[in-house]
């Protein structure tokens, strides 16, 4: 996905907020991982991604859009809000 086809894609999807900041300017590409009750299974993806994909300038962002439905199970939802705590206290 280009840095233009995220942008459009963020508009429409009304993804709100977006953390820890607006995607860099120095992605050219960014791979989108929807993410749902997946606290268990996220950092195996993420180190695979870190080992396939190419260092330098051409590695893309990654956008982890953690999500669930109105009707999620309490716990998918109790899962999400961890998962992105763990990720604040990494990133920030």
């Amino acid at each position: 996905m280009t840095k233009r086809d995220l942008e459009k894609y963020l508009r429409k999807a009304l993804i709100r907020p977006v953390e820890p900041a607006p995607p860099a300017a120095r992605f050219r590409h960014f791979i989108v991982i929807p993410v749902m009750d997946e606290l268990e299974e996220l950092p195996g993806t993420l180190a695979s991604l870190q080992q396939a994909l190419p260092d330098g300038a051409d590695r893309p962002g990654i956008l982890l859009v953690i999500n669930h439905g109105l009707h999620a199970a309490p716990e998918r939802k109790a899962h999400n809000l961890e998962l992105l705590e763990l990720l604040r206290h990494l990133l920030i």
